[in-house]
């Protein structure tokens, strides 16, 4: 089966899905997301629904693996039932901190004990390995940290998990799992965007991150190949170190919650939700293709497109005042 048809088949499962889940939803209780989903951001965001929307992709996804008839490693299936498994729980009673960190890292360790870690480092394994932990829980907490607005993370993950499967015909990977999620988060987006029907969810923010990461680790072998898998995370790693800048300036606690992520900014900046999404969506694709051309060439090739890119984000987002624009939450 092409990439392409996979890709087409797990977006229409993806699609019936959440219609079906939608249907449902006058005989559901929806699930009200933990620590935050106040009734002021469900006002002003235009959040509605339930917060399942993490299972619509996942039945999916689990339907184009089936199709595509190839078992995953079993390190790769944990990885991702365990992810969708702990934002349903966070998302039904609210898990603490600390022991979503502790179950992200096993999960991540899981990955790498696999043999997924990123070899591109030099040194001992062990360094690899560490890394690759670091690099799954980094990247999970990313894509949720996203999830602020309807369609933003969906849809970003969508052009990265494409991106990372560019690069994975190429120089080989998990690249059905790249297709599948794309597949998945592009049916989802049918009653994601705004004003969304189904939510994301930490459900599926957590298998999404989940997902990514995993096709990153396998198939950062190389400085070129990790630096470009890397950029194609664009604007989830951008918005995250955005909240370490943001929280540095303004000497606020990590754990603080606040209204100043990339694209709330770009709403407070007078945009519209649709134009907030579409400016998010092209940055999104500008970082997807610079990590493209990143792997065509060596490492210095790559570097030198990697310090460009990430350097001209940085400098913009000091000269924009986005570090210092704050919104209490």
């Amino acid at each position: 089966m092409s990439g392409l048809v996979l890709l087409l088949v797990t977006g229409v499962v993806s699609a019936l899905a959440c219609l079906l889940l939608r249907a449902l939803l006058p005989t559901l209780q929806p699930v009200k997301a933990a620590g935050g989903m106040t009734e002021a951001w469900t006002a002003k965001f235009g959040k509605s629904g339930t917060n399942l929307g993490g299972m619509a992709i996942a039945i999916a996804m689990l339907m184009g693996f089936v199709l595509v008839g190839q078992p995953l490693p079993i390190a790769i299936v944990v990885a991702l039932v365990g992810a969708l498994l702990l934002g349903l729980a966070h998302d039904i009673w609210g898990v603490p901190v600390g022991l979503r960190l502790v179950v992200e890292t096993g999960l991540g360790a899981g990955v790498v004990a696999a043999g997924f870690a990123i070899s591109a480092i030099p040194g001992p394994a062990a360094i690899g390995m560490v890394a690759g932990i670091i690099y799954f829980v980094v990247a999970v907490n990313a894509v949720r940290l996203a999830d602020v607005e309807d369609g933003l993370a969906a849809g970003a993950a969508v052009l990265s998990a494409l991106g990372l499967a560019v690069i994975t015909a190429r120089f080989g990977g998990p690249g059905v799992v790249a297709i599948v999620l794309a597949g998945g988060g592009l049916g989802f987006l049918v009653l994601n965007a705004p004003p969304a029907a189904l939510s994301l969810g930490a459900n599926g923010a957590y298998l999404l991150g989940a997902g990514l990461s995993v096709v990153a680790i396998a198939t950062a072998r190389t400085v070129p190949m990790a630096l470009g898998v890397t950029t194609c995370f664009g604007i989830f790693f951008l918005d995250l170190l955005l909240a370490g800048l943001r929280k540095t300036v303004g000497r606020s606690r990590v754990t603080a919650g606040d209204r100043g992520h990339l694209t709330d900014q770009l709403l407070g900046r007078g945009l519209t939700i649709t134009r907030a999404l579409l400016v998010s969506y092209l940055l999104q694709c500008a970082f997807i293709l610079a990590g493209i051309a990143m792997t065509t060439g060596r490492s210095v090739w790559a570097g030198g497109i990697f310090v460009a890119t990430w350097g001209i984000a940085l400098i913009v987002l000091l000269a924009g005042g986005f570090v210092r624009f704050r919104i209490d939450a």
